[in-house]
């Protein structure tokens, strides 16, 4: 039980640190990883504290706002529709 609530609190770590931005998630990401690697030492728990930022990351990477260009072209694409009609 113990298993499940740390890797609910790594999830979370994860997910907030998206609303941080794009560098936020990728160095929460980052220290995860290398603190997993130093302190974790079962092979099936590395595995499944690995899947569980990769997963929380894949989520965050959905949360982190969309960058300028993506902006940009939404926008000409919003008035590109506007101008035919």
């Amino acid at each position: 039980m113990v298993v499940l609530f740390y890797q609910v609190v790594i999830f979370g770590i994860v997910i907030i640190s998206a609303f941080g931005g794009r560098k936020a998630l990728n160095r929460t990401a980052v220290v995860l990883c290398l603190w997993t690697l130093t302190h974790v030492f079962m092979p099936w728990l590395l595995a499944v504290q690995f899947v569980t930022i990769a997963v929380a990351f894949s989520v965050g990477r959905c949360i982190v706002r969309p960058s300028k260009s993506t902006a940009q072209q939404t926008l000409s694409a919003d008035a590109l529709r506007r101008l035919r009609g």
